[in-house]
């Protein structure tokens, strides 16, 4: 996408807020009829979605110390 299309994308959804009615969401300006303001939680199928098929290796590599030189070597080798 050119930057013109990113900030045109970005100047339409200024003013919008996400409306829930409990089982759908919906953003848009106006909050409609029987719906209060916010987003559902996630699924747990959702978040599996998200993080992947390999949880723990993608644990093991967020908890690495960030300032060990051999974090990616020890990534490699799992």
């Amino acid at each position: 996408m050119s930057e013109e299309h990113k900030q045109n994308i970005g100047k339409a959804s200024i003013g919008k807020h996400w409306w829930n009615d409990g089982t759908k969401e919906v953003f848009q300006f106006e909050c409609p009829k029987g719906f209060k303001k916010g987003r559902l939680p996630f699924s747990k199928e959702h978040l599996d979605k998200i993080r992947g098929p390999n949880k723990k290796l993608q644990q093991t590599i967020l908890n690495m110390k960030k300032d060990d030189p051999t974090r990616f070597a020890k990534w490699r080798k799992k």
